[in-house]
């Protein structure tokens, strides 16, 4: 009988036994980053940096600060401290997100103890994102206010995703989003708002390309490591992640001295002081926006926008003198609302009926000339002009 099992194990096809991959130890991630796994099954690697406070992030100190309460009001959140704050960034499978993406690399970074932290939770294995799920739980617990760019739309929905996922509950927290409060402040004067030409043109820092990456690499570096366990581009992916991370934090402390009001006061310069003053008026801090488009326009009488705002806060104060000399200036550049305002004051205030129907009829035809105008507008303005043109033949003008 042996004879014959041998021969028909012979006749057999022959099944070829799977090559295992070979894990290159000196490749692989805990070779090329100082880190230690935070479990047994060494499928989540934890790396720690941190440095004394203050410090230096080129151009930018990194030291302790307080929280502007204009930043607290646009991002409607009270009474921020500074051990609240949890500065998150996520590296993940994609960018488009959606339930197939993955947060393979989280950062996250806090101020404590007069140092500024940064841990890195990097999951070696998708099969283990509970592990780093129930990490970043833990980090979670200290902290109430996320800070993160563009993490409002992204990275945390990302995270809510993996959680529930997961059975499990991300923590309730404040988002304050560095991306919308950049672009409110400068749109304007920068040609985009990315974390990266942030860094460039207000922080002036300059990233070492020779150990960073692209953002839109990053995944693909992702998905070449599980397939040969090569750490050797993770490194850099890591390192992204930390400036990342420390960027955001240089980015509030500039945002912080930027709109601190009593160095605005000292003149100092500023190319967006249009759009800070903007921001204290949609806040509701009028006194400030007030002061802040005053000083602008001192700098730069040309600067419409701001003549145009300072006026009607001059207005709504009842400072119509100061008003009216604006509204003059702007009816010089043919502005229509200066035209209608100016109506508004001739016959309200003067009774100067006549007066009145002249800077109408001056800004209907702008009007008609501009082709963009509401129609309220409009609807308004022939309003006005009939009322004026029957007050003036009641003999109601001032003589």
């Amino acid at each position: 009988m042996p004879e014959l099992e041998n021969l028909l194990k012979d006749a057999l096809p022959k099944m070829k036994k799977p090559e295992e991959k070979k894990i290159l130890s000196d490749k692989d991630v805990h070779s090329l980053v100082t880190g230690k796994y935070l479990s047994e099954n060494e499928k989540i690697f934890c790396v720690d940096y941190f440095e004394k406070l203050p410090f230096n992030f080129d151009s930018v100190e990194i030291q302790e600060f307080k929280i502007p309460q204009i930043v607290e009001k646009w991002a409607g959140i009270q009474n921020i401290k500074l051990d609240d704050l949890l500065f998150i960034d996520t590296e993940t499978t994609g960018l488009a997100g959606g339930t197939g993406t993955l947060a393979f690399l989280v950062g996250i970074g806090f101020f404590s103890d007069d140092h500024f932290f940064v841990k890195q939770f990097f999951m070696t294995d998708p099969s283990a994102e509970i592990f780093l799920i129930n990490a970043l739980e833990k980090e979670f617990r200290e902290f109430s206010v996320f800070v993160s760019f563009n993490g409002k739309s992204f990275d945390i929905p990302l995270l809510k995703t993996r959680f529930i996922l997961n059975q499990k509950n991300l923590k309730q927290m404040e988002n304050l989003d560095l991306l919308h409060l950049s672009r409110r402040l400068w749109k304007n004067v920068l040609d985009n708002c990315t974390l990266q030409n942030l860094e460039k043109q207000i922080l002036q820092k300059k990233r070492d390309l020779s150990n960073d990456i692209p953002g839109s690499e990053i995944p693909q570096v992702y998905f070449d490591y599980l397939e040969n366990k090569d750490a050797s581009l993770l490194k850099n992916v890591f390192h992204h992640n930390k400036i990342d991370i420390i960027s955001m934090a240089a980015l509030l402390i500039k945002i912080s001295e930027t709109l601190d009001i009593s160095g605005i006061r000292k003149n100092l310069p500023q190319k967006n002081l249009f759009e800070i003053g903007r921001l204290f008026e949609d806040c509701e801090n009028l006194d400030s926006a007030r002061e802040i488009f005053e000083i602008e326009l001192k700098k730069n009488p040309q600067n419409v926008k701001c003549l145009k705002q300072l006026s009607f806060l001059y207005k709504k104060y009842e400072q119509i003198e100061k008003a009216e000399k604006l509204w003059l200036q702007a009816a010089n550049s043919d502005e229509i609302y200066a035209f209608i305002e100016l109506a508004k004051i001739e016959e309200h205030r003067r009774h100067n009926y006549q007066k009145a129907l002249q800077y109408t009829e001056k800004a209907i035809t702008l009007v008609k000339q501009s082709y963009i105008f509401e129609m309220s507008v409009i609807d308004e303005l022939i309003h006005r002009y009939k009322r004026l043109k029957k007050k003036i033949k009641t003999g109601l003008h001032q003589l």
